[in-house]
């Protein structure tokens, strides 16, 4: 008997236990979530009473004030109040929320973050702003937004040094550092949170201290008082820049040129740079600026005001080395001017001729002619029948001339037809050029041309320093395009119209024999 009492016994404390484990960690689920129900609570009451409060004030007008208790729960991670808005972050349900509570008020200044009950305050200052803040507050106001700002360069005897706290203060300055606040000079002009004053000084660079002491009587000490140093910096000559050149106006992709200018200035020089226009096309920046040194092996010798840079030339085509700028330690910027916007030509190899070193770039403009009865090659353009045909000699897969346009020679009445073509250059922008002609059928093979530049009128041939060039190959699908091609750099060179034109003519060896093309483009580098 006593042991089946015994028994019963030991069961009761098991079955207690098992209800133990089992309620014990339910309780503390319920009572972690209670809490942090609490924690919400106490953040979004917080926020709310001061925004309330602050808009009391704000309703009531200037010089009202008002107080009220806020509790912040634990876990808070910061606060503050900025232009219409306060907020109060917390860590909660394991990770960090917002409480946010608006105002019509502008309101500035501070309530805490850690855990506690506190007593606050609201008043309305004369500037229309409510200050929000401890009462018996102990904490020294917050010096922001303080101009000049450190580092910066004043250009004007006579400006403003100014500086904000984020709570009604009054405000001193010196340029002493450590000063005692009593002993610093008071800020002019002040509305509680913004303080500024005029200074009139001369060249120099200066540092400026400043505490301010808030209606509780905090002072910032030296650890937390507001500093600025600035450069006052009366000049307002911009530095002379001039003889930008360059040790070279040809050379080889991948290599580099060296480009030096002289800058100078009745102060210190800071900075030269050169301005540099490339042939590369997006997605790469076809502009771009090249820092020059003083001692750069482009630059001379040290101390003698000319800079130089070693640019190297990424890719075939035409760069410009458009100007030098160089600004002085007053921040004051010249350049030359104007631009000399010298021209680098930049080839592929060093290889110049039909298929090696050139880049090739289609006509501006295209035409095709035929000069009258018996007038011989004297005929101009404006006595021959001219049709025009740019967008038929640029692109053969779309648009070829019509079958009439044609290269031919008859001796009956000595009428010459053909084409001119002209690239919207001059005749110093390249060194090399050639044409590029697809035949498309021809009836004999080599079909003879004479190719000619113009005079300055643009109108009439310049009929010596002409180019020999034969057509060798007909277009055929699937083997060729029919390339023909001659350097006429020299018949370029020679002519004077104000663009690169030139007039290609079948000789008269070709009498009666007929030739098409359909396309024509410049060779250049």
């Amino acid at each position: 008997m006593l042991y089946k009492r015994g028994q019963i016994s030991y069961e009761y404390v098991m079955l207690v236990g098992v209800i133990l484990v089992v309620m014990i960690p339910l309780f503390y689920v319920s009572f972690s979530k209670l809490s942090d129900t609490v924690r919400v609570n106490q953040a979004e009451e917080a926020v709310s009473v001061l925004a309330k409060t602050a808009d009391t004030v704000y309703s009531l007008g200037p010089g009202s004030k008002s107080y009220v208790w806020i509790t912040v729960p634990s876990g808070a991670v910061s606060t503050s109040i900025s232009n219409n808005e306060l907020l109060l972050r917390l860590s909660i349900f394991g990770s960090i929320s917002d409480f946010h509570a608006n105002t019509k008020a502008n309101i500035s200044g501070s309530f805490p973050s850690s855990q506690g009950s506190y007593k606050m305050s609201a008043t309305m200052l004369d500037n229309g702003i409510v200050v929000i803040g401890l009462v018996n507050d102990t904490t020294p106001p917050v010096i922001s937004n303080i101009n000049p700002v450190t580092g910066s360069i004043v250009r004007n005897s006579t400006f403003t040094l100014s500086a904000n706290t984020n709570k009604n203060a009054n405000c001193r300055y010196s340029t002493s550092s450590g000063f005692s606040f009593g002993s610093g000079t008071l800020f002019t002009t002040t509305s509680g949170i913004t303080h500024s004053s005029i200074l009139t000084l001369g060249n120099g660079v200066y540092t400026y201290y400043i505490k301010c002491n808030d209606t509780y009587g905090n002072i910032n000490n030296n650890s937390n008082q507001g500093t600025t140093s600035f450069t006052v910096n009366l000049d307002l000559t911009n530095p002379v820049v001039s003889n930008t050149a360059v040790d070279k106006n040809r050379t080889i992709a991948g290599n580099p040129i060296c480009v030096n200018a002289t800058a100078t200035d009745n102060q210190a020089i800071n900075t030269v740079w050169v301005l540099v226009t490339s042939p590369l096309t997006s997605p790469f920046q076809q502009v771009q600026n090249y820092t020059m040194s003083d001692t750069a092996s482009c630059a001379g010798t040290s101390g003698d005001n000319v800079y130089g840079a070693s640019i190297l030339m990424q890719s075939p085509g035409i760069w410009y080395i458009n100007t030098t700028f160089a600004n002085d330690s007053a921040d004051n910027v010249g350049f030359q001017s104007p631009y000399p916007n010298i021209k680098i030509n930049v080839s592929s190899n060093s290889s110049t001729g039909p298929g090696q070193g050139l880049t090739y770039v289609i006509i501006d403009k295209g035409w095709y002619y035929k000069t009258p009865d018996n007038n011989n090659l004297t005929a101009n353009d404006s006595q021959s029948s001219l049709s025009l045909l740019t967008v038929d000699l640029t692109d053969d897969d779309k648009n070829t001339p019509p079958s009439t346009n044609k290269l031919k020679y008859s001796n009956v009445k000595n009428v010459f037809e053909g084409f001119i073509i002209q690239l919207n250059k001059t005749q110093s922008d390249f060194d090399y050029v050639s044409i590029r002609l697809k035949a498309v059928d021809s009836d004999i093979l080599p079909y003879n041309l004479t190719i000619y530049a113009y005079q300055a009128n643009n109108n009439s041939l310049l009929l010596t320093n002409t180019t020999s060039f034969q057509i060798t190959k007909v277009f055929q699908a699937g083997v060729d395009r029919g390339s023909n091609e001659v350097m006429v750099t020299a018949t370029v060179k020679a002519g004077s119209s104000p663009f690169i034109k030139l007039r290609i003519v079948p000789d008269t060896t070709m009498n009666n024999k007929v030739a098409h093309i359909s396309e024509a483009d410049f060779g250049v580098a």
